[in-house]
């Protein structure tokens, strides 16, 4: 006997739905007693998915990992140490020998108080940001000049970027973009809670 065709369209959609979850050739798909059940939704865009109290729960949590394991900082130190190691090093390569070895001496001057509080040397400045990235996922650094006009750098931590109300429509998670998603500035919360938009250039 033939079933009645007054099954409706959705009711054949979730059949064929339960059809795949317990039939499915793929044994990825297939519900099985043998492992635990994925958690999240269906795939969707990454910014629903890593909303700000996510991202900040995320870094709260690898912070944790990282100041109470010995393994963790293994781990970043190495990281550190293989990517980063003693710095950056700078050859100028132009055709005046002169230039080149006073161009590397300025260099190496700037290099030795280049962050903003002068307690970083470059070499430190890259440890940390190296270091960072691993936990938080993210670092920031801001290109600034000293009360003599000389360049510097800024470190901002990746919980300095974001905004006191994460709804806010020009930059949610303190990040304002345009309309194809390029950053245009990055929201930097103060002590004080107050904050500041940084141009993304």
């Amino acid at each position: 006997m033939k079933l009645p065709s007054l099954i409706s369209a959705p009711m054949g959609r979730a059949k064929a739905w339960f059809g795949t979850w317990f039939g499915s050739i793929y044994d990825a798909v297939t519900v099985s007693p043998h492992r635990s059940w994925p958690h999240g939704s269906r795939p969707r865009d990454a910014k629903r998915d890593l909303v700000p109290f996510v991202r900040g729960e995320l870094v709260r949590r690898s912070r944790y990992i990282h100041k109470n394991s010995g393994f963790s900082r293994e781990l970043v130190a190495n990281m550190h140490i293989y990517s980063a190691g003693t710095g950056i090093k700078v050859h100028a390569r132009s055709d005046d020998d002169g230039w080149n070895k006073q161009a590397e001496a300025l260099f190496e001057r700037w290099c030795r108080r280049c962050e903003i509080t002068g307690r970083f040397t470059f070499g430190e400045v890259q440890a940390l940001v190296c270091r960072g990235v691993d936990v938080d996922g993210e670092y920031f650094l801001h290109k600034v000049k000293d009360a003599n006009n000389r360049p510097r750098l800024q470190l901002l931590e990746s919980h300095r970027i974001g905004s006191p109300d994460p709804n806010a429509p020009d930059a949610p998670d303190g990040i304002g973009v345009d309309a194809v998603g390029a950053p245009v500035f990055y929201r930097v919360v103060q002590d004080d809670g107050s904050t500041i938009d940084v141009p993304a250039n």
